[in-house]
């Protein structure tokens, strides 16, 4: 039965890798369009990853500063006061107006009972004049200024609710992928401890290898999860401060050096051929 058990486990753990390494083929073929060149080898993030244990700012900082620097905020406003000046413009148009008038002509001129006749004309006035009919096209031209305007301040005013509720949403991802990443890090320093004692209980005869075999696969899945919360946690910070309009090259450094090789493997990593050598006998 258990050797029944193991194999079933073994059939659908393989059917899992497959799925797992046509998605990771298809995420690397997506990543080399995207930055533009073929993508050999990814740095994996370090194992000893751990985010600041107090947040940055607090979520009305993020939010005032998102208000003051998000570009598409900031792009939508000028939208907002270019239809205002448009709409201005086009209730100007029926207003009276009053012009300062100008000009200054010199002539020369022969003809045939004149030789060299010069005249020299300054003029200097005032010109009013008020629009009185226009077939409606001055009124139409004011409404649809008007209408535009309002639809500019519209579309800001749901950029402006759709930009708080994604920063709500990715400050609250920092906070729980924050608390999250704590508590997988120690569930998994548990489930290392069990893979040994487990161990232990088989060559005692209290337990079988079945026994190791899923406490290890109860390790692996809890590493599993750690390791996508630490790359969630660093997405969701990234879209924290795309959405505050602070995101800059010198965060992306910063997060860069995050990903580094050379790091010291988990213990658990260290004792996989003494371990699979004990089950083996």
């Amino acid at each position: 039965t258990d050797a029944l058990e193991t194999q079933a486990q073994l059939d659908l753990a393989e059917a899992e890798v497959l799925a797992a390494r046509d998605t990771v083929a298809n995420s690397r073929e997506a990543l080399a369009r995207t930055v533009g060149q073929p993508v050999m080898a990814l740095v994996p993030l370090r194992e000893d990853f751990i985010p600041a244990s107090t947040p940055e700012n607090s979520l009305t900082e993020w939010q005032s500063m998102a208000e003051s620097s998000n570009p598409e905020l900031i792009a939508q406003r000028a939208r907002v006061q270019v239809a205002t000046q448009e709409a201005r413009r086009a209730r100007a148009v029926r207003m009276p107006r009053l012009d300062l008038v100008a000009n200054l002509s010199q002539a020369d001129s022969d003809t045939v009972s004149t030789y060299e006749q010069n005249s020299l004309t300054r003029g200097v006035g005032v010109q009013f004049s008020m629009p009185l009919m226009a077939g409606g096209g001055i009124s139409a031209e004011i409404r649809q200024k008007e209408a535009l305007r309002k639809r500019e301040e519209s579309v800001l005013e749901a950029m402006t609710n759709e930009m708080f509720v994604n920063l709500q949403r990715q400050f609250n991802a920092t906070q729980s992928g924050r608390a999250r990443i704590v508590a997988l890090g120690v569930s998994l320093e548990s489930a290392r401890l069990l893979v040994t004692a487990t161990e232990k209980s088989v060559v005692a005869g209290a337990r079988t290898n079945l026994d190791v075999l899923q406490a290890r696969q109860q390790w692996f899945a809890v590493r599993s999860e750690l390791s996508l919360a630490r790359y969630q946690y660093l997405v969701a910070e990234l879209g924290l401060r795309r959405a505050a309009g602070t995101l800059s090259e010198t965060d992306l450094e910063a997060m860069a050096r995050l990903f580094q090789i050379g790091v010291k493997p988990d213990p658990i990593s260290q004792s996989d051929s003494m371990l699979w050598t004990s089950n083996a006998s």
